[in-house]
């Protein structure tokens, strides 16, 4: 019984229902913060995260059924080459931090929201050299 107490305490998400399951998209931290009840927060921060991960996050993301309103998601200090192609399926982000990775292009359409809800967005420490045309379209 302390052991459960204490997954729900640590590992919030592991209990809520709302988050994969532990193990789905784990060591990462995924916050179950809404008042729907639905995913608002994946944190990924320091967490040796490299760019097929990151797909392979994103997508278990897509396919569970209650993440549409993710509104955070921090990637930060890892070692993405690229901005994840999925992010535009997230159309609820308010704050998208890639800021320390090695992330040196920007695609096109790579930002591109159709109805932007976007307040954040950090870039920075990144050696980006190339933006293409209409990467932040949807800005």
């Amino acid at each position: 019984m302390l052991f459960l107490l204490l997954i729900s305490v640590v590992f919030p998400w592991a209990m809520a229902g709302t988050c994969p399951p532990p193990g789905e998209i784990s060591p990462y931290r995924c916050s179950d913060l809404g008042s729907e009840g639905f995913v608002v927060q994946l944190n990924c921060a320091h967490s040796n995260v490299d760019d097929d991960t990151a797909t392979q996050i994103l997508n278990k993301l897509i396919s569970w059924p209650r993440v549409s309103p993710l509104r955070l998601l921090d990637f930060s200090f890892n070692r993405l080459t690229r901005v994840p192609t999925q992010l535009p399926q997230f159309q609820m982000l308010n704050n998208i931090d890639l800021s320390n990775n090695q992330i040196i292009s920007i695609e096109s359409n790579a930002f591109n929201f159709s109805s932007s809800t976007l307040t954040s967005l950090s870039l920075s420490s990144n050696p980006i050299t190339t933006i293409e045309e209409g990467a932040f379209q949807g800005i």
